[in-house]
C-alpha cells in the first residue's frame, strides 16, 4: 500500500521570486493576459469598462478559466465592467463559460458614481496582476509573485466590486 506523507512532514514551498512582463503590443498583452490567468490558483478578479481589449473571448484564455473552475468548486472569477454590451454580444465563449460555471464565474456593472473607467486591470488570487495604462496602444505591466503590486490593485477591485449592482444574467431575460 502506497504511504502518503502527511502535510506537515513537507517543506513549505519557496514563493517564487516576482517577475514583470512589459507590455508594448497588442502580441505582449496577450502573453501577460495569459501568464495572469495560468498564474492564478484560486480566484481570477478582472475590471475594465468592457473588457474587450484582455482578449477574453478567445479559446485560449477561456481555457485556462475553465481549467481554474474545474479544478475546485470553491474557485472564482470576478469580472466587472462598465458596459456589459461587448460581452453580450462579442464574448460568446464567455458567456457559455458562465452559463457551465454559473456558481462560481460572475459579472457585474460598475456603480455609476465609482465605474471602472479607465482602470485596466486582471487580478490573480492576491499576487499576480496585470495593469494597462491609458494609451492609444497596448501599454502596461504585469507581476507576477508580487503581493505589494498586487494589493492596491485589489483593494480598488474589492471596492468596486462590492458598489456593483447585481450579477449580469446567465442567459437573457425575456418572454
Amino acid at each position: 500500500m502506497l504511504e502518503l506523507e502527511r502535510p506537515m512532514d513537507r517543506p513549505a514551498p519557496e514563493p517564487a521570486a516576482p517577475q514583470r512582463l512589459l507590455i508594448g503590443s497588442r502580441a505582449e498583452l496577450d502573453a501577460a493576459v495569459l501568464a495572469v490567468l495560468g498564474a492564478a490558483r484560486r480566484t481570477v478578479r478582472c475590471a475594465a469598462a468592457d473588457l474587450s481589449e484582455f482578449g477574453l473571448e478567445r479559446r485560449a484564455a477561456i481555457d485556462l478559466l475553465r481549467a481554474l473552475l474545474v479544478a475546485n468548486r470553491a474557485h472564482s472569477v470576478q469580472l466587472l465592467v462598465d458596459d456589459p454590451a461587448w460581452i453580450e454580444t462579442r464574448a460568446a465563449r464567455l458567456k457559455l463559460l458562465q452559463r457551465d460555471f454559473a456558481h462560481a464565474l460572475e459579472i457585474r456593472v460598475a456603480d455609476r458614481e465609482d465605474a471602472v473607467g479607465g482602470d485596466r486591470v486582471i487580478l490573480g488570487d492576491d499576487c499576480h496582476a496585470l495593469q494597462l495604462r491609458e494609451a492609444r496602444i497596448a501599454h502596461g505591466e504585469a507581476w507576477l509573485n508580487h503581493r505589494g503590486y498586487a494589493q492596491p490593485l485589489f483593494a480598488a477591485f474589492t471596492r468596486r466590486w462590492d458598489r456593483a449592482a447585481h450579477n449580469v444574467a446567465v442567459v437573457p431575460l425575456g418572454l
